[in-house]
């Protein structure tokens, strides 16, 4: 007769028994099962004697009678950042399956020509998120916002004929191009100037690059009479055969 004893493994984290870990143990034998299962987001550290999880087991102590051990296990931790416009607003570190608010969506100031619009979080893993949504710690990542962007547009308010117009133009476009059709007076040719005193004029090159005010001027337009004496020219006259 050969005396052995019955050793029970638990989750540490759970209570539970850990399913197929039972053994029997001949009196004076050592534990087989020196570690525990691999436990998602969780990292094996030893056994421990009591539930609570304060005394350390030596795996090589004689078992001399029925034992329960318990898998002591660290909780992982991961990092998680989020970056926008090469700036991190937030980093910091959580435990596996901790809540993570996502930060509201960034925004991204607008160049001369061009604004930009957020579109979503990229992860380091190409995962991607909205925006106030919430999600769970799961590893080390990094999410970066994403923009598109839309060429920038500005006001440019055309003062003529004793009245005004708005109109809203792409940067880039030409500001004579666009000027409204009604400016135009039969009889008188419009020039468009930068300033109310027409001394800095606009050019078929002058383009939109910023909100602008532009001044119309007239001028009569002149005509010139041409008198042509036929009494010059000679006549020749042809047979034709």
């Amino acid at each position: 007769y050969i005396l052995a004893h019955t050793v029970n493994y638990y989750d540490g984290v759970t209570g539970q028994l850990i399913s197929g870990y039972t053994e029997k143990i001949s009196d004076g034998g050592t534990i087989t099962h020196t570690t525990a299962p691999t436990k998602t987001g969780y990292t094996f550290k030893y056994w421990c004697t009591d539930s609570s999880l304060n005394t350390k087991y030596d795996n090589s102590t004689p078992v001399r009678g029925p034992l329960s051990l318990y898998a002591k296990y660290d909780i992982n931790q991961f990092t998680v950042s989020f970056v926008s416009n090469g700036e991190t607003i937030s980093s910091k570190v959580y435990n596996y399956g901790q809540t993570i608010e996502v930060p509201e969506n960034p925004t991204k100031p607008a160049t001369a020509d061009k604004v930009y619009t957020f579109d979503k979080w990229i992860g380091s893993d190409s995962s991607t998120l909205t925006g106030g949504q919430t999600i769970t710690a799961t590893k080390n990542i990094t999410y970066t916002a994403n923009f598109t962007d839309s060429t920038r547009t500005y006001d440019i308010i055309y003062h003529y004929n004793g009245t005004s117009k708005t109109i809203n133009l792409a940067y880039g476009s030409g500001i004579i191009a666009n000027a409204p059709a009604d400016a135009k007076i039969n009889g008188k040719k419009i020039s468009w100037y930068f300033d109310e005193t027409f001394t800095i004029p606009v050019t078929g090159d002058s383009v939109v690059d910023s909100q602008r005010s532009v001044y119309a001027k007239y001028v009569d337009l002149t005509y010139a009479s041409v008198y042509i004496d036929y009494s010059e020219f000679t006549t020749w006259s042809y047979a034709v055969s």
